[in-house]
């Protein structure tokens, strides 16, 4: 499970917030192996070695789950790239650090969830999540690579096709990377970078 939890004895509640992040982050793992259609809760029990009922004592529903999943990588792309906005660098320097938190991120656990989900598997209400998030990721890179473009460390681009390219390019590693293989991601996400940064530096950044 790649957590120390145990769902065994008296479920004190002081523990619950640990153990459904253990559920949730089994259920994420599933849903990328799987997918959401083909997941049921009994698979997760399964594979977290408890029964159903112990599962619904964390979550109501698969959809909870879903929404749970996609919030939680939300919260996390929010949180790195508020970070990396406010250092004092200029905006290609805090393009690279988004592209390589973003290409890490989507590697393993609620990121690659994210990147990775069937949209038409998705509830309505988990669609708009999904939706939300992305616009979210989309409208920072933009206004980032405007940022770049006004202060001359970006050359004059269209930010919003740069930002499809860039992101477009990362996800892609979600379906051909093997974190088995001989590159680590870190070298594939520099490679990636190098590649994107040589179309849209500016001549001396």
């Amino acid at each position: 499970m790649g957590e120390d939890v145990t769902f065994g004895g008296a479920r004190p509640q002081r523990d619950f917030p640990n153990k459904k992040l253990a559920v949730l982050r089994e259920a994420a793992r599933a849903f990328v192996e799987k997918g959401v259609a083909q997941t049921t809760l009994d698979d997760i029990a399964e594979r977290l070695k408890v029964t159903k009922p112990a599962v619904y004592y964390y979550v109501k529903s698969k959809d909870q789950i879903v929404a749970d999943c996609i919030a939680l990588a939300h919260e996390d792309d929010e949180a790195s790239i508020a970070r990396i906005s406010a250092l004092p660098v200029n905006g290609l320097e805090k393009v690279r650090q988004v592209m390589h938190y973003y290409g890490a991120a989507i590697q393993e656990g609620f990121g690659k969830f994210l990147a990775t989900v069937d949209l038409h598997a998705l509830s309505e209400t988990s669609m708009e999540q999904h939706r939300r998030s992305q616009r979210f990721l989309f409208e920072a890179c933009r206004r980032l690579l405007l940022e770049g473009i006004h202060d001359g460390s970006i050359r004059a681009c269209d930010p919003t096709t740069v930002t499809f390219a860039m992101v477009g390019a990362l996800n892609s590693t979600t379906r051909w990377f093997d974190p088995n293989g001989p590159r680590s991601v870190e070298s594939v996400i520099a490679e990636i970078w190098q590649l994107l940064e040589g179309g849209i530096a500016s001549p001396g950044s």
